[in-house]
């Protein structure tokens, strides 16, 4: 109840150019209290801590691979013709909308659109550059 008269309390003082930057650190406390009381949060936390080094290893070689591809698919596929799915927002004339076309297709949007506009133009080997990928 009483942060809530906080926040309300904030919201006055700023239409009154009150420094309000104590009723922040307030929230910020009643965050690291709450960590501090809960065992479960305080598990997750150091759960998360431990794993770190991990996630940036895995972030790291998707990184590579993305990269990888990007590269390989503006070599093959840079000068493939607009036309419904390859368009001027997904194609591999740039580096940029190459690597967001690959980050796109793996998350499953139209990937198979892309490589059959890509098989037409380059043949066989757009299959095993999508498929690979």
């Amino acid at each position: 109840m009483l942060f809530s008269l906080l926040g309300l309390n904030e919201v006055l003082f700023i239409k009154l150019n009150f420094n309000v930057t104590i009723f922040r650190i307030i929230r910020v406390t009643r965050l690291l209290k709450m960590i501090k009381t809960s065992q479960g949060l305080r598990s997750l936390l150091k759960t998360l801590y431990l794993s770190l080094t991990s996630i940036f290893t895995t972030a790291a070689l998707i990184s590579l691979v993305l990269f990888t591809f990007t590269v390989a698919g503006m070599s093959l596929f840079g000068n493939i013709v607009s036309n419904q799915f390859i368009n001027k927002n997904s194609n591999f004339k740039s580096f940029y909308i190459a690597i967001m076309t690959l980050a796109r297709a793996s998350t499953g949007e139209s990937w198979n659109g892309i490589m059959h506009e890509c098989y037409q133009d380059s043949g066989v080997i757009a299959i095993i550059f999508w498929v690979s990928f």
